[in-house]
């Protein structure tokens, strides 16, 4: 019985050291797979045991419970430490994730501020770009239409009416010349500065007696203001003819008048200021030496709808060094192009300061064409009127030119070439 009962003595105490051992074991698998290379600690090296080798190490070398337990409680110690670094190490990557995240976030709210911003200007662009085609497209339509109206006057030109004598144009019409004269109520309004009021005072005289004119002379010529302003060479500050202008302007005194007359220097300084102020609302004016259409050191703002009548002359000293066709073509080019209501009367025996009995006969019926100018249709009974004067002595010779359209020029002459002065 002793011999039975050793063995089982032993294998009762076998197994409690296998169940001591077990912990252990388990532990030991944990290690080799959370780290499956080998680990250096103190310069002592320990490999991974395999189960083989863990059994063969129960059989050979039992360990006492003692220090089966604490070997238990340093694994214990080592799996804790272990966790507690795993888990250490998943909270650590969790700012890095928060980070990543936010800068993707404003990445992403960059890029879509920045593609707004660029829809917005490429939307800003379009409009731009369209508002500017409607303008190129408003111009384009304004000069064909004002090509489309030259071209139906120069197509009347063509038909005979272009440099033949103005008699034979207006055979047709029935209305006798005194008719003209009984005209409506005409106030005249005489700037006198260049207008030659003292040379020509009989003409203007005789103008004031006509009846159904109310005739008013403006300034006074060499007043301490009749020179020319600061913007000209050898100008002078104020009081000069830009102020006299201003002066004029004051309480609608030039509104008052039908027409205006202007000569010389008052053509070239006054009338221009006139025109930059008002515009289309001063009246209607007769220019003798057509200062306004040189080529002045001011820009000239001529109105499109301005009614204008300019008496120029071959023998002028405003021609300069320019032939007679040079001089009247450069002055046709200064009226704008959309005008439709402006004539010129060259004359080539005219000088500076026009011939008395030249003035006499064509400033009234001058007059009378630009007053009835103002109804949009071309007076042509008045202008008939203009050349029956001026060539009705047989002493002066030239032409008569006027818009008939837009950028559009009819010619009539007048007298016989030969008696031009100065040649070309």
């Amino acid at each position: 019985c002793q011999q039975l009962q050793l063995p089982q003595h032993m294998h009762h105490q076998q197994q409690q050291q296998r169940h001591l051992q077990l912990p252990q074991q388990h532990a030991q698998v944990n290690r080799e797979v959370a780290t499956p290379s080998p680990k250096t600690t103190g310069g002592s090296s320990f490999s991974t045991a395999t189960p083989a080798e863990a059994g063969s190490f129960e059989t050979s070398a039992p360990s006492s419970p003692a220090s089966s337990v604490h070997t238990e409680h340093q694994e214990d110690d080592m799996n804790s430490e272990e966790g507690s670094t795993g888990t250490a190490a998943t909270s650590s990557s969790f700012p890095s994730i928060h980070n990543m995240a936010a800068e993707v976030s404003a990445a992403f709210w960059r890029s879509l501020s920045f593609w707004e911003s660029k829809s917005q200007q490429q939307e800003q662009q379009k409009l731009q770009e369209k508002q500017q085609q409607q303008k190129l497209q408003k111009k384009q339509q304004k000069e064909q239409k004002q090509q489309q109206q030259c071209e139906e006057g120069a197509a009347s030109c063509q038909q005979g009416l272009k440099r033949q004598p103005l008699l034979q144009h207006f055979r047709s019409v029935q209305q006798p010349r005194q008719g003209l004269r009984q005209a409506e109520r005409m106030r005249v309004g005489v700037i006198a500065p260049g207008a030659g009021t003292t040379a020509n005072a009989a003409v203007y005289a005789r103008l004031g007696s006509q009846p159904g004119v109310e005739m008013s002379i403006k300034g006074k010529p060499r007043a301490n203001y009749d020179r020319y302003p600061s913007s000209w060479p050898g100008g002078s500050n104020g009081p000069n003819l830009e102020s006299f202008a201003a002066e004029l302007s004051q309480g609608g005194r030039i509104e008052r008048h039908d027409v205006l007359v202007f000569g010389s220097r008052g053509g070239q300084v006054v009338l221009p200021s006139l025109w930059h102020k008002y515009g289309a609302r001063v009246p209607p004016a007769v220019v003798i030496n057509g200062g306004c259409a040189m080529g002045l050191p001011t820009v000239v703002e001529w109105p499109e709808t301005a009614i204008t009548f300019l008496l120029m002359g071959a023998q002028d000293s405003f021609r300069g060094r320019m032939g007679r066709e040079e001089y009247l073509a450069d002055a046709q080019a200064r009226v704008p192009k959309g005008n439709s209501s402006t004539a010129i009367l060259f004359v080539n025996e005219m000088t500076h300061m026009p011939q008395s009995v030249l003035l006499g006969d064509v400033l009234e019926p001058m007059l009378r064409t630009i007053a009835s100018w103002k109804s949009g249709s071309v007076p042509t009974e008045h202008l008939k009127a203009v050349v029956d004067a001026v060539s009705a002595k047989g002493k002066w010779s030239g032409r008569l030119l006027y818009t008939s359209s837009p950028g559009c020029w009819e010619e009539r002459s007048f007298g016989s070439p030969s008696a031009a002065l100065g040649g070309a």
